[in-house]
């Protein structure tokens, strides 16, 4: 359903989306295919496997190349172009990790796979085999180009920089596990998102996209979430929390200033919504604009959606944002320079069961 998103997006026009199972002889002769998955959990790669230069192994969680490189792991997945072994006249992509670990958001990771802009995070390589801790070409453990045979060419492969990917800290998968009942207060990063759609890259959770540590206004925070505009983030928190607060803004990841071209064009509206109601908003934030931290009640809401969308201009001029020290809470927590907190806090007190979103600030306080 993701990709089928993208697709009408860039390709103006529908991608027929099937289950592995259901696809026919006659898809393989007209269609070039997308397969998402690995030789366990996809019938197709399955069937094709053992043709591909770069595979799966059959055994253990690894990926094994045809010039005898084995690469092991849970995190390792293949991000790969191939002529399809059952019709070569036609091509396969094929998408994938070792364990789910390496499939997670795989279609908006190292770039747009399909079609391209201008500065908007091409995918540039014909194979890439990577792990958690791939976020840019030095940190592949392997990517490149076939030759003219669709062969492997160790003039056409490159391997990752040994010391860069040592020291790249590894991309955290989103939990494996819903709110329960005896959950309390919580972090929405060690949640399991009910759903997730951005317009490029992963869902980084304790990180921003890029891997770098969350950063606003100079604070560095060991918890949250960083997405790309136009980002949705949906939890089901069964509405048993009574409050959520997160500090929201623009991380540069150490680009002081940006560019001139960036400036101009990067304005970015945070919104939280709970059950379909507009909880709180904060519009018109830039590159410097301080960040907010936006603290409201969530009593009785099932369905928490964090939204980050861009106010205009080009979205490859865009960088990322972060909802920093995102959390739910079931007692009321007071912050001295927060209008909101205390106004919520008198509320709660007095035993009001429930406030309406008009009630409090959209934008509770500077952080």
């Amino acid at each position: 359903r993701k990709l089928a998103e993208h697709w009408r997006r860039w390709a103006k026009g529908n991608a027929i989306v099937k289950r592995d199972v259901d696809i026919t002889s006659q898809d393989i002769r007209t269609a070039n295919l997308i397969l998402v998955g690995n030789v366990h959990n996809n019938c197709i790669i399955q069937r094709i496997n053992g043709f591909l230069p770069i595979r799966f192994a059959v055994n253990e969680p690894a990926v094994v190349m045809s010039n005898g490189v084995r690469v092991a792991g849970d995190d390792v997945g293949i991000k790969m172009l191939y002529p399809n072994p059952l019709n070569p006249n036609r091509l396969i992509v094929i998408m994938g990790g070792t364990t789910w670990k390496g499939t997670v958001d795989v279609m908006r990771r190292f770039g747009n796979w399909f079609d391209w802009g201008l500065l908007d995070h091409r995918n540039w390589f014909d194979f890439g085999i990577f792990d958690s801790r791939t976020r840019d070409p030095e940190t592949f453990i392997a990517v490149g180009f076939f030759d003219q045979d669709w062969q492997l060419s160790d003039e056409l492969t490159f391997y990752g920089d040994l010391q860069r990917r040592k020291t790249a800290p590894p991309q955290r998968t989103p939990a494996s596990h819903w709110v329960t009942a005896e959950s309390g207060a919580v972090y929405l990063s060690d949640l399991k998102p009910l759903s997730y759609r951005s317009d490029k890259g992963p869902l980084a959770i304790d990180r921003s996209v890029n891997g770098y540590p969350l950063t606003l206004g100079g604070v560095r925070y060991e918890k949250g979430i960083g997405v790309h505009p136009d980002a949705e983030v949906v939890y089901d928190i069964g509405g048993r929390f009574r409050t959520f607060q997160c500090v929201v803004g623009i991380d540069t990841e150490g680009e002081k200033p940006v560019s001139k071209a960036r400036e101009s064009a990067e304005t970015v509206t945070f919104q939280i919504w709970g059950d379909g109601k507009l909880l709180a908003e904060v519009r018109d934030v830039k590159w410097n604009t301080p960040p907010k931290r936006i603290y409201v009640s969530v009593e009785g809401v099932r369905i928490l959606k964090l939204i980050a969308k861009r106010q205009g201009g080009a979205r490859w001029l865009y960088g990322n944002v972060d909802f920093a020290d995102a959390k739910l809470g079931e007692e009321p927590l007071h912050y001295s320079g927060s209008v909101g907190a205390h106004l919520l806090m008198e509320q709660i007190m007095r035993a009001e069961t429930s406030i309406e979103p008009t009630t409090l600030p959209q934008a509770v306080s500077d952080e």
